[in-house]
């Protein structure tokens, strides 16, 4: 069974791009586009062993591809950044952050700056942060939030009017 808890992303071409997150021992996860028509297509079946599963949903790029973050694949240990180019081209742009990041599930913001944005959570440390990617991949962490709490979240990040980014924390 297929789920998709993701918002889909509509792309210039007029087309939703979207996440599909496959059962645990069953449907892999994949990239489809569904065009104005009806028409469904997966663009990229993800192979859980050598590429990881999707952890966000996709956000559409500068360059007007897909990006996305794939949780750590069978036997790694960092998050990894992907590409997928609106005719199914799937390049691994990565690994980042620290080797016991855990949880990052919430879409990048793509800013004006042409760089991805978001939040996570390093499960060794217990802390939070935000965090940004370039499209090619390079990761640079912008702020900790030091841990009061393990049950401390973060919430997504917005852009506001003045291009600035916005969130909340727990404490």
């Amino acid at each position: 069974s297929f789920s998709c808890p993701n918002e889909p992303a509509l792309a210039a071409d007029g087309n939703l791009y979207g996440v599909i997150v496959g059962s645990r021992g069953g449907s892999p996860s994949a990239i489809f586009r569904l065009a104005p028509d009806e028409v469904f297509t997966i663009l990229h079946q993800f192979d859980a062993t050598n590429e990881g599963t999707p952890a966000t949903p996709v956000t559409i790029g500068p360059d007007g591809a897909l990006y996305g973050v794939l949780f750590p694949h069978h036997g790694g240990q960092m998050d990894s950044m992907y590409r997928l180019s609106l005719d199914g081209q799937f390049t691994d742009l990565g690994t980042f952050g620290s080797k016991d990041w855990s949880i990052i599930d919430e879409k990048l913001i793509l800013m004006p700056d042409g760089y991805f944005y978001g939040t996570g959570f390093d499960s060794y440390q217990a802390d939070n942060v935000i965090f940004r990617l370039s499209p090619a991949g390079a990761y640079t962490e912008l702020y900790v939030f030091p841990s009061i709490d393990e049950s401390m979240v973060i919430s997504p990040l917005i852009r506001g009017f003045d291009n600035a980014l916005y969130g909340t924390s727990l404490y």
